[in-house]
């Protein structure tokens, strides 16, 4: 009574799953956090939230155009604590005689 064995030679076996190149991995833990939080800067930009950033902010009053000094302008690079508030200053529309 001989049994043959089936031979599994011929049966192919799936390959395992490849992984990506180390540079595509790096590439993805770069790229996945910085487009997210570009995205998240863009929308708060968008929405206008936050100060302001410019050192003059534009104000219109009675039709006319004037821009007053940001108050709060040095808290972009020092801590509240130490931040100082420009000297007021209002500017506005240029004469017709100023150069």
């Amino acid at each position: 009574m001989g049994m043959k064995l089936k031979s599994h030679d011929k049966k192919e076996r799936p390959e395992p799953a490849k992984k990506p190149a180390l540079w595509k991995r790096l590439l993805a833990v770069v790229l996945g956090p910085l487009s997210f939080l570009i995205l998240v800067e863009f929308v708060l930009s968008v929405t206008g939230y936050g100060l302001p950033t410019g050192f003059f902010i534009p104000w219109k009053v009675a039709g006319r155009m004037l821009y007053l000094a940001n108050s709060r302008y040095c808290e972009h690079f020092v801590p509240k604590s130490l931040s100082r508030t420009p000297e007021p200053c209002v500017l506005g529309p240029r004469g017709k005689s100023t150069i």
